[in-house]
């Protein structure tokens, strides 16, 4: 049996980009296009074209970010697992993967395209 504590966590109001529990009501953003609920933190944190970027992103591929915990992003050990696994993918799907992989390290948009430029000389 569940204990009244598990489940009033489980029903709280969680924010979709970072997953904390949304206390304080007056200070959220409901997603225009999933209607998905967004944190004061993440608000601040990210520009409004990021937080609709990272809400879909981790509605339609799961998620959230910073969710795995490591101290160094690596653009090039992500892209070899990707090779090592066989994928065969597009530029665009592999784009979308290496996003994904690194809102999941807690990489912004805006920092991972800075990654990616660097890589490509841009």
């Amino acid at each position: 049996m569940i204990s009244n504590s598990k489940r009033k966590e489980n029903s709280a109001l969680k924010c979709v980009i970072c997953r904390s529990v949304i206390l304080d009501l007056t200070k959220i953003v409901q997603s225009r296009i999933n209607f998905s609920l967004i944190c004061g933190k993440c608000i601040e944190k990210f520009p409004e074209d990021d937080l609709e970027l990272m809400s879909n992103m981790f509605i339609a591929y799961g998620g959230y970010y910073g969710q795995i915990s490591t101290f160094k992003f690596s653009l090039d050990n992500l892209i070899y697992a990707f090779i090592k696994d066989g994928e065969r993918l597009d530029f665009k799907e592999l784009n979308i993967k290496l996003l994904h992989k690194a809102l999941l390290y807690g990489v912004s948009p805006k920092q991972f395209t800075a990654i990616l430029a660097k890589k490509l000389n841009l």
